[in-house]
């Protein structure tokens, strides 16, 4: 049976047209590799993908080939629902048609995710009041929405002043988008609006539980991705075999002699001493829940390194736009143990190499110390902290 991803034209990708005045690309500095300057906004990316679109650019003839072959969901960034706003958000009069858009793709049945990147006194408060309720009214074909915090680097000369989040903000959007979230649970079974990590991070306030995130509709958008974490880490913690309590009751009944040596020796394999280095947003979780690990063997170490990022700029805080340079400089000297752990979003995809340049190579080499990079899930990570 033939797959309908296999019936999608093969076309250049589609970049972008729009000038964002959030754009993150546009924050970059010079001299970084050509791939990191891209800017992608093509349909049969944010299908296979996951890549959001704006829809700014894509022709009528494209939304009837998305409603004929299914292609469902797709990934749009709306930002508002305000025409004349959008056109100013993204610096371009195609802004506007990409509403019409978003609503002829709902039409033909269409699932779509959308992403709102939310920007003081711009598309908050009660832009963003008017944009929930609006895409309410689309019906069901909203599948989720995502709120997250403009992220806005130091390299920012001549571009649009944006106000940065702060704690107030960040606790005043949360509460606004989780009145509209119940509504919508009550009504519809789902909640449909979620705020990002980093917003609840930068308030202050408790992540929501694991059941909030449903089916984690949005989690490629750091909206419960956390939460998964945290979950998958405890879980994994949870089934480790208590090799120390074994150990003790067996050899306490000299009938068990052979079990007591086996699982001593189980003991002592878990003499490790490693290090990991993250996000300043994250380190705080990653801090806890090895902690929980720390209960169940005593004998593991780990030192948690959250790095601040020089490279982009301290409101930079999360752990996938750390640099080379800044791990070297901020951990030079540092007591690292037998390796160090770095979550692999760090590095270009397929490859050992940072957002600078630098290889892993060379950051071990600096450091005098292994580097292991280690998948993006709570299981792994636990895995790894009990290997040698």
């Amino acid at each position: 049976m033939q797959n309908k991803t296999d019936k999608i034209k093969t076309e250049k990708k589609r970049t972008c047209v729009n000038k964002c005045i959030f754009c993150f690309i546009d924050q970059l500095p010079q001299g970084m590799r050509k791939s990191l300057y891209h800017k992608d906004d093509d349909y049969i990316q944010s299908y296979m993908h996951g890549n959001y679109i704006s829809l700014s650019n894509i022709k009528r003839k494209e939304i009837k080939h998305i409603i004929k072959m299914r292609l469902s969901p797709i990934n749009v960034s709306i930002h508002t629902l305000n025409p004349r706003l959008r056109v100013k958000m993204l610096s371009t009069t195609k802004a506007s048609a990409g509403i019409r858009k978003l609503k002829a793709l709902l039409r033909g049945g269409i699932k779509i995710n959308c992403q709102i990147v939310n920007c003081p006194n711009i598309n908050d408060g009660k832009e963003l009041t008017e944009t929930i309720k609006g895409l309410i009214k689309l019906g069901t074909g909203i599948n989720s929405v995502s709120i997250v915090p403009v992220g806005l680097t130091k390299h920012r000369q001549d571009l649009t002043d944006i106000t940065p989040f702060d704690k107030n903000l960040a606790r005043k959007t949360i509460k606004q988008v989780e009145h509209f979230a119940k509504k919508c649970k009550k009504k519809r079974g789902k909640h449909i609006f979620f705020c990002s990590d980093e917003l609840y991070i930068l308030a202050g306030l408790n992540l929501p539980s694991n059941d909030y995130y449903e089916d984690y509709p949005q989690l490629e958008n750091g909206v419960g991705m956390m939460r998964l974490f945290i979950k998958e880490f405890e879980t994994a913690v949870r089934n480790l075999p208590e090799y120390q309590k074994i150990a003790d009751q067996a050899k306490s009944d000299g009938e068990f002699q052979g079990i007591a040596d086996q699982a001593r020796n189980d003991v002592e394999l878990q003499n490790i001493n490693n290090s990991i280095v993250t996000g300043v947003l994250a380190a705080p979780f990653i801090t806890k829940l090895i902690n929980t690990l720390k209960e169940k063997y005593a004998t593991i170490s780990c030192e948690v390194y959250p790095i601040t990022n020089n490279f982009f700029g301290e409101s930079i805080t999360v752990s996938g736009l750390i640099t080379g340079k800044d791990i070297i400089e901020q951990l030079k000297g540092k007591n690292l143990g037998e390796k160090l752990l770095i979550p692999i979003n760090m590095l270009r995809f397929g490859e050992e190499v940072f957002l600078d340049d630098l290889t892993v190579n060379d950051v071990s080499k600096a450091l005098g110390v292994p580097i292991e990079a280690v998948k993006t899930n709570g299981e792994e990570l636990c895995r790894t902290l009990l290997s040698q």
